[in-house]
């Protein structure tokens, strides 16, 4: 279990040499160190690798295994996507747009780790389904049926 941000501040006030390769400054030291971490403990090997801007890069390995469009409304596509991270849990994100709020939060290894890939499809889409019949115009709550059925799609594949 990763260690809160405070826990690596306190390890960066008591030894700074320890984070010197992690950053140019405390706070972005202990982040990528953090994140660094986080990602060996999801599985992911290799030496760290910053972006121009000196952050833990970690943004190419985390490309969706599979996305499932839910609806579409002509320009604006509103799918969940999974991926399975290399110590065998599965991470998932979700996008969506209603007529008067939306959400995208893609795929991070600070996401919810699921056992299986249903769960991981399964928790987004249901959430939606209670976003939707809480928050939802008419118009947005026609688009349930279409979150049941890609719900129930996903239920179906698992059985064979």
């Amino acid at each position: 279990m990763i260690e809160p941000q405070s826990a690596y501040e306190a390890r960066y006030d008591a030894n700074p040499s320890e984070f010197e390769a992690w950053g140019k400054y405390k706070e972005q030291a202990c982040r990528n160190r953090r994140a660094y971490d986080k990602w060996l403990e999801c599985g992911f090997s290799g030496e760290p690798s910053f972006d121009l801007f000196g952050w833990f890069d970690r943004s190419h390995n985390l490309k969706a295994q599979e996305t499932i469009m839910l609806w579409s409304d002509g320009a604006i596509e509103n799918t969940v996507e999974c991926l399975q991270l290399p110590n065998g849990k599965w991470i998932s994100g979700i996008h969506y747009m209603m007529s008067e709020s939306g959400y995208c939060g893609g795929l991070s290894v600070w996401n919810h780790q699921y056992d299986s890939r249903i769960e991981a499809l399964s928790k987004p889409m249901r959430d939606l389904i209670e976003k939707i019949k809480k928050d939802g115009k008419a118009k947005d709550r026609e688009h349930i049926a279409d979150v049941v059925k890609a719900l129930d799609d996903i239920r179906q594949l698992s059985l064979f």
